[in-house]
């Protein structure tokens, strides 16, 4: 129980490092608006890469973490960054485009899971017999 935890703690605490990152590069360079609704198509795609990254790193280091049923884990954190996104979505519906929002809110969980997957896939591999 303390390892599953653990492991989702670890796969939140990533995503956020990863999307911390990218908000320092864009305030490094200058190139970061005051107001939400100011944001170019440029900001818009590098938090839209950025975010995508961080979810694939997420779901990454928490079946990393977990060791035991990864796939499930990283679908346990997919939910979780989920439900929080509809909440962000809400909150931002009426300062950000639409589709922008509604597309972060979509590629977040399949990212997770699909880090969570390869994970699944490597532990599988050096679990078969070497020749």
């Amino acid at each position: 129980m303390f390892r599953s935890v653990l492991s989702l703690l670890a796969g939140y605490l990533t995503i956020l490092v990863f999307m911390i990152a990218g908000q320092v590069t864009l305030y490094f360079t200058g190139h970061t608006p005051d107001d939400p609704s100011q944001m170019t198509g440029a900001h818009l795609l590098w938090n839209q890469v950025t975010t995508v990254f961080a979810a694939f790193m997420g779901g990454l280091m928490t079946a990393t973490v977990s060791h035991r049923k990864p796939l499930a884990h990283a679908s346990g954190l997919a939910g979780i960054v989920f439900l929080l996104g509809l909440g962000n979505t809400t909150r931002l519906w009426h300062l950000m485009p639409h589709s922008y929002l509604i597309s972060i809110l979509l590629l977040n969980a399949p990212m997770i899971f699909l880090g969570g997957w390869i994970k699944s896939q490597v532990q599988k591999a050096r679990a078969l017999p070497v020749d």
